[in-house]
C-alpha cells in the first residue's frame, strides 16, 4: 500500500508539474505571437507601432524582427508621402527591391505630381497670375509660387493669411 500511495503522490506531482510546464511554454509562445497579431491589426488601421520587448533570435524573435521593420519601413513611406503632399519632392526615398510595388507607386506619384506642379508653375509664370488656397479646417491660407512673385514676398519669410493678403491688394 505504501508503494501504491508513493506512486499515487509522484503521478499527481508529474501531472501538476506537467501542466505548470505546458502553461508556461504555452505563454512563452502566446504572448509574442498575441503581440505580434495585435501589431499587425494597428498595421491594417494605419498605426505604425511597434513590439518593444526583446526576444531571443528563435522563430519568434525573428518573426518579431520582421513585423518590426515592416512597421518601420510603413512608417517612412507615409514620412515620404506627407513630405510629397507638402511639395517637399527632394526627399530622398528609395524603395526596397525591385519588387517594392509601394515605395516604386511612391517614387511614381511623386514624379508625376513634381511634373504637375512645374508645368503649374511655368503656366503661371507665362499667364503672370497665381492662386490661392484657404483651408478652414486649420485655417490656412495656401500661395502659389508666382503669387510670391507677383507679390513680391518670400516664401521663407512672409506667411499668407487672409489678413496679410488683403495688405497686397490695392483697393484703387
Amino acid at each position: 500500500t505504501q508503494i501504491w500511495v508513493t506512486m499515487i503522490v509522484l503521478t499527481v506531482l508529474v501531472l501538476c508539474g506537467a501542466v505548470i510546464l505546458s502553461r508556461y511554454l504555452g505563454n512563452l509562445i502566446t504572448k509574442p505571437v498575441n503581440q505580434i497579431r495585435d501589431l499587425i491589426d494597428d498595421l491594417t488601421q494605419g498605426r505604425t507601432n511597434k513590439i518593444a520587448r526583446k526576444y531571443r533570435q528563435d522563430e519568434i524573435g525573428k518573426m518579431v524582427t520582421s513585423v518590426n521593420n515592416l512597421s518601420d519601413r510603413l512608417k517612412h513611406a507615409a514620412s515620404f508621402a506627407q513630405n510629397v503632399g507638402e511639395r517637399k519632392f527632394d526627399v530622398s526615398f528609395f524603395p526596397l527591391s525591385d519588387e517594392d510595388t509601394l515605395g516604386k507607386a511612391l517614387l511614381t506619384m511623386r514624379d508625376n505630381l513634381k511634373f504637375v506642379d512645374e508645368s503649374l508653375n511655368e503656366a503661371q509664370d507665362i499667364a503672370k497670375m497665381g492662386n490661392w488656397r484657404w483651408d478652414l479646417d486649420p485655417n490656412k491660407v495656401y500661395w502659389s509660387d508666382q503669387l510670391y512673385n507677383i507679390f513680391e514676398k518670400d516664401p521663407s519669410v512672409f506667411i499668407p493669411s487672409l489678413e496679410s493678403a488683403a495688405l497686397c491688394v490695392h483697393v484703387d
